[in-house]
């Protein structure tokens, strides 16, 4: 089952013709829960609530024509990657709202990867295998299990929460070798639990909110991003303040995207 998402606003979601922006939100449960299901429902629930305007970046989302659909059923995230693909061979630019770095497994093949992770040695992937597949940068962690981390191959960049709190364009220096647009994997435990309450990743210290957002922002101006993942959604509850950062964060993502096209 599948349901399209309307902002909450009258006439503001594009159809997936007229479209450039394409967030498929990969939810087990019931679509059509929107409002009462957590995880990715949740934020694509707070995405009809929040204002249509990115202020930092001077842009709307709707500048771009945006659609959003929830994709649901047994397996939603190889339907959520399979409409990803289908939208990049089309010039649109897709974003998948999973639970976890499954997404990120299935939906980033052939290009660099830049993951904006708070800590690595999850279960639910072979991290390993994943950055190892390409030119890889890791920024944000703040946690690892000793095997994961001693197995980090050695094409990936790791650039730790601390370093990047003093200084935040280590990222910019990290990813200046990188010509290719990226495939950007953002989980909401970078965020420390201060700022995301998601229960997923609670070691103290992590990104904050405007370290994130200016992250992003030298990531776009850098090598540019082909498409992206907001992962580490699975516990935010609906109607939560953590369901309204995620939505923010693909608010700034289509604000900045407005602002590449329009220049």
């Amino acid at each position: 089952m599948t349901l399209i998402i309307d902002f909450g606003y009258a006439n503001t979601s594009a159809s997936w013709n007229d479209a450039y922006l394409a967030l498929l939100f990969a939810s087990r449960g019931d679509p059509a829960e929107i409002g009462r299901a957590s995880g990715p429902m949740a934020i694509a629930d707070a995405s009809r609530f929040v204002e249509l305007f990115e202020m930092q970046v001077g842009l709307s989302p709707l500048d771009i024509g945006t659609y959003a659909e929830a994709v649901g059923g047994d397996d939603p995230v190889t339907m959520a990657v399979e409409k990803a693909r289908e939208a990049s061979a089309r010039g649109m630019f897709p974003i998948i709202i999973g639970e976890d770095r499954r997404v990120t497994e299935a939906h980033c093949t052939d290009r660099p990867l830049v993951a904006l992770w708070g800590k690595v040695g999850r279960v639910e992937i072979d991290e390993t295998s994943l950055l190892s597949r390409n030119t890889s940068v890791l920024a944000g962690v703040r946690a690892a299990t000793a095997n994961a981390f001693k197995g980090i191959p050695g094409n990936v960049t790791i650039l730790t929460a601390t370093a990047l709190a003093n200084q935040k364009d280590l990222i910019a220096r990290a990813i200046e070798s990188i010509t290719d647009p990226v495939h950007l994997s953002i989980d909401l435990d970078v965020l420390s639990p201060a700022t995301a309450q998601t229960t997923r990743s609670l070691e103290p210290g992590g990104l904050g909110w405007y370290d994130l957002m200016d992250i992003i922002e030298m990531i776009f101006e850098g090598p540019g991003v082909a498409a992206a993942d907001l992962v580490g959604t699975g516990t935010v509850q609906p109607r939560s303040p953590s369901a309204l950062l995620g939505s923010q964060v693909l608010l700034r993502v289509a604000g900045l995207l407005a602002l590449g096209l329009s220049e």
